[in-house]
């Protein structure tokens, strides 16, 4: 007969090979798992990795295997989609056209950003990493301070937005909520994300409070703690810039060199 220990073990293992389709071993594996969940995906991993500048082989899948063990999903479905939305987000960034010196990229015409309307403000600037375009975003904390997440080796911080230059092709817009909302999620910004290293995984990089920012994550966390709100714009397990520019949410008042 089973002891009820056993009982447990039995029903929660065939869960498992029923919800992730893996094996017991696999999923719990100390060693396996990893590289069982991510079979024949070498590719895709590379592919994101080149997609998300400064970040490893073994993040991309680390990331991949705890989305697996969320949502159920096959690892293989997990990282396709990642690489798909990847892809696509950099693709819609490139035809913005320009780059800008703050993502790491060759800085052309340039502009200094200078005030925002409103409290809570964001902004979208054309960037690219180690060749790859993918946007730079950023919040106004109040109308002449910007919170952002600047970069590689970088910390996330407040500066002076007289500070700040952006190319061309730069969008300010607000974000169609209340001025209290605006408020909100400009002050859990500067109380709750600040002096955070950078996070190089944008394909998973939706986490509020988090020990780690990219730019893009910085500002879709703000509001969705502050008024709740989701700024991606297509969803996915990742918000990149261009999802936030794109957003039903917010709206473009000023362009630079528009």
């Amino acid at each position: 007969m089973l002891s009820k220990k056993g009982l447990v073990v039995g029903i929660f293992s065939a869960a498992l090979v029923l919800n992730l389709g893996v094996a017991p071993g696999v999923a719990l594996g100390k060693s396996a798992s990893v590289d069982d969940l991510t079979t024949g995906t070498d590719s895709i991993v590379e592919e994101l990795v080149q997609l998300n500048p400064g970040s490893t082989k073994a993040e991309v899948i680390a990331q991949a295997r705890h989305v697996t063990i969320e949502t159920g999903e096959a690892a293989s479905e997990v990282l396709s989609q990642q690489l798909a939305e990847a892809k696509a987000s950099a693709a819609e960034a490139a035809r913005d056209g320009d780059v800008m010196l703050r993502g790491g990229g060759q800085k052309k015409e340039s502009f200094i950003i200078g005030g925002a309307k409103h409290k809570g403000d964001v902004f979208y600037a054309p960037a690219t990493t180690l060749g790859y375009e993918h946007g730079h975003s950023g919040l106004y904390y109040d109308t002449n301070t910007i919170i952002e997440a600047p970069g590689l080796n970088r910390y996330s911080h407040a500066i002076s937005a007289s500070k700040v230059r952006v190319p061309k092709g730069t969008h300010l817009q607000y974000v169609d909520v209340s001025q209290a909302s605006r408020n909100k999620a400009a002050d859990i910004a500067y109380h709750f994300m600040l002096n955070k290293p950078y996070n190089t995984l944008f394909a998973s990089n939706k986490v509020v409070y988090s020990d780690k920012y990219n730019c893009s994550q910085l500002v879709w966390a703000a509001y969705k703690a502050g008024p709740g709100i989701d700024l991606d714009g297509n969803g996915g397990s990742g918000v990149y810039p261009v999802n936030i520019l794109n957003s039903g949410w917010t709206i473009t008042y000023y362009i630079y060199g528009g």
